[in-house]
């Protein structure tokens, strides 16, 4: 009966949404009423914890307990219920979540360096869960952050290959793409570079230019294939500009792209106009506008992203000049 009254308390709380567009008496009133809720609620999940030891529900009423402590701005308190359910019950189905609610306090917090202590600890006591996808996310989200690339590349392949159709996978391939782009952008021009380290920037352009890719192929109506053709042509155009790759050579890399889906007019027009972006950044625009005008013609209603039209405009600008 005392779970269930917090239980019910909580919800309410959580029910509770001082709506901007209200006026800010009622917001007020709302925002008091959310509050006493979440107190009301920690009095008995706190009763309930405290005398319920031995009930199979008490690891939910942890959980509850520290979701609504931090609520109320109650961190540590929070924290140490919720780590409380990974130690005390670690083989209890709610534990993996209550770890990775840990972790997001963190990250509510900026407080990226422990939050990836929490996710490293997840991902290692419980292989193989569901939640695995989120926490190998944010752990290579946190890597990149930090510039430490490698490591961003193998978390996010993880999140990828535990659950291949998750919607953070476009998300995944994005990040895992500039992660390989600012590692090479991080070693410097390669015309200085020794002939072992160009070759290690010049594989990671091509890693780079290979995840955009396939966000194109596989996630071709999400926000990231926006950002995939204008990334591709910066990863190939790199490789242009420093010789690392003839213009024959990235063409032939477009075309091999386009072939793999020969019937795909929106793929071919919008790796066409990436080919076009690349061309007009190192300065060749009337190859560029040949390939705008190509992708045009391979697919007049091809979707571009705001970047891409204004790439457009400038090469029809520099032809009319």
């Amino acid at each position: 009966v005392i779970y269930q009254k917090g239980y019910i308390l909580w919800q309410k709380a959580e029910s509770l949404d001082p709506n901007t567009a209200l006026p800010a008496k009622d917001r007020e009133k709302i925002m008091a009423d959310k509050k006493t809720a979440t107190r009301d609620a920690i009095k008995e999940f706190e009763t309930f914890t405290q005398r319920c030891p031995t009930s199979a529900a008490r690891p939910a009423g942890l959980y509850y307990l520290g979701m609504a402590l931090n609520a109320a701005g109650e961190f540590d308190k929070a924290k140490a219920a919720l780590y409380g359910i990974h130690k005390e019950y670690p083989t209890n189905s709610i534990a993996p979540a209550a770890l990775y609610q840990v972790g997001a306090m963190y990250y509510a917090r900026t407080n990226l360096t422990q939050m990836a202590k929490v996710m490293d600890e997840l991902v290692q006591a419980y292989p193989n869960n569901p939640i695995d996808v989120d926490a190998y996310f944010f752990l290579g989200y946190i890597a990149n952050k930090e510039a430490h690339y490698d490591d961003a590349v193998g978390y996010l392949y993880a999140s990828i290959e535990a659950a291949p159709d998750n919607p953070r996978a476009p998300e995944c391939l994005n990040q895992t793409a500039q992660a390989y782009l600012d590692k090479a952008k991080a070693m410097g021009a390669p015309t200085i570079l020794p002939d072992a380290k160009k070759g290690v920037y010049r594989q990671a352009l091509l890693d780079s230019a290979n995840s955009y890719e396939e966000i194109l192929l596989n996630y071709p109506d999400t926000d990231q294939a926006q950002q995939a053709h204008p990334g591709l042509a910066e990863s190939i155009g790199m490789l242009v500009r420093y010789q690392l790759l003839t213009e024959e050579e990235a063409a032939a890399y477009y075309n091999k792209a386009i072939a793999r889906r020969p019937e795909d007019a929106n793929l071919k027009a919008r790796l066409l106009f990436s080919m076009g972006r690349y061309l007009l950044k190192n300065d060749r625009k009337e190859k560029a506008l040949k390939m705008f005008n190509d992708a045009l013609t391979a697919n007049a209603d091809v979707v571009l992203s705001a970047a891409m039209l204004t790439d457009y405009a400038e090469a029809l600008k520099d032809a009319k000049d």
